[in-house]
């Protein structure tokens, strides 16, 4: 978080109800959550489904999953410091006309650009591709590139699931398969540098980034001696105020729904 290293946010997404921001002490050991923030729309509680966080200067930036089965509309969300939202911002309508329920999963705030990670192929991409799109709130603009995804495990899906910001010009992006335990094969960590390429706007091609490997999360999943989580959905850099930088993840435990129900925190050592 700004102004302290060793916390950071997460958020629940629509297991829970409503929304709530939550405040991690992760110097802990085991980490603790100190405090809950509830979102609010116009003085009242408000129901997302928040699948990234990125805390700013002066509050928050919220991704929330859409659905188009029922109408729910993928959003980058603006809170202010007390949780008020303050702006919703949703993407051109010739981008969301392709959208499927499987949206926006990771939000970054680099410089003065919002970066949101798109989780799976829209009909707007070439095959084997997902998005990271860049949205620049002084102008109120989008612009997007493409995310060349691992392959898929037989029977599997390969996506997006985080984006962090990891200096002036590059986001560390969680890729994952959809499954766990001894099916699991991709869990990973890589680096993309945005200053590489220039995000066009909706309906022109999408330049390719390139990525490198940070780190492989399987080892550290596998640990605890227990059954492979399969959703990493969290990522942050902590301590960089102190001069010691530490990545750290977290899996969504889905709040018990066909899932195992375990909160893990992940330790991974430098980025």
């Amino acid at each position: 978080m700004p102004g302290d290293a060793g916390r950071v946010v997460a958020v629940t997404d629509n297991a829970y109800q409503p929304s709530r921001i939550l405040t991690v002490n992760a110097d802990a050991v085991p980490a603790v959550v100190e405090s809950e923030l509830m979102i609010t729309r116009d003085g009242e509680p408000a129901a997302y489904d928040p699948e990234g966080i990125a805390a700013s200067e002066d509050g928050y930036w919220l991704v929330s999953e859409g659905n188009p089965d029922n109408g729910a509309e993928h959003m980058l969300v603006r809170v202010d410091a007390d949780g008020a939202v303050m702006e919703e911002i949703r993407l051109p309508e010739e981008v969301t006309a392709g959208a499927s329920r499987f949206g926006f999963e990771g939000v970054a705030v680099l410089g003065d650009d919002v970066w949101v990670a798109v989780q799976r192929e829209w009909a707007d991409n070439e095959p084997g591709q997902a998005t990271l799109a860049r949205y620049t709130p002084s102008t109120g603009t989008w612009a997007f590139a493409a995310y060349p995804l691992d392959d898929a495990p037989d029977g599997a899906w390969v996506g997006l699931s985080e984006l962090t910001a990891a200096g002036d010009a590059e986001l560390l992006v969680v890729e994952r398969d959809n499954q766990r335990g001894a099916t699991a094969e991709v869990k990973m960590v890589y680096r993309v540098d945005v200053s590489a390429v220039s995000p066009v706007p909706a309906g022109e091609p999408k330049p390719v980034l390139d990525k490198a490997p940070v780190v492989d999360l399987l080892p550290a999943l596998r640990a605890g001696g227990g059954e492979v989580a399969d959703k990493v959905e969290g990522l942050a850099v902590i301590g960089g105020e102190r001069g010691r930088r530490e990545l750290i993840a977290a899996v969504d435990n889905d709040g018990l729904d066909d899932a195992p129900g375990e909160s893990i925190l992940l330790r991974l050592g430098r980025p």
